[in-house]
């Protein structure tokens, strides 16, 4: 049986506390933030409280690009036309926003890594407060 580990309410509202500092100063660096949602959402940073209690949760930050490109990205990946013009689109803009986030994260006093995840590559951790 699996049972997942859940960080405390202390540790959850610490967490949250961090994630609008965060979205805070992305808001006065120009950005418009989605919710933390399942939903497609626009295009934009993305802040994300992971609740859980082993060591990978926390505060996440990543770039969504818009629902229309995601999409013909997948249709592409999936028939194996990994050089289509979307697709490479997609990197660019991945790779880009990743390390612009990070800098301009950093800029305002937080402290901001690469969150080196295999399953979401342009994850990064917020990991102190700091900022505004």
């Amino acid at each position: 049986m699996f049972e997942e580990l859940r960080a405390d309410a202390e540790t959850v509202t610490a967490w949250k506390k961090l994630a609008a500092d965060v979205a805070k100063a992305l808001e006065a660096a120009g950005f418009t933030i989605s919710p933390d949602s399942d939903e497609e959402e626009p295009a934009g940073p993305e802040i994300v409280v992971d609740h859980s209690g082993d060591g990978t949760g926390g505060v996440f930050v990543k770039w969504k690009t818009s629902p229309l490109l995601s999409m013909s990205v997948a249709k592409h990946v999936m028939k194996g036309e990994l050089q289509a013009a979307p697709v490479l689109q997609y990197g660019v803009i991945s790779t880009e926003m990743h390390r612009s986030l990070l800098a301009i994260i950093n800029a305002a006093g937080f402290i901001a890594i690469d969150a080196s995840d295999d399953m979401d590559p342009f994850a990064i951790r917020v990991e102190k407060v700091g900022g505004l």
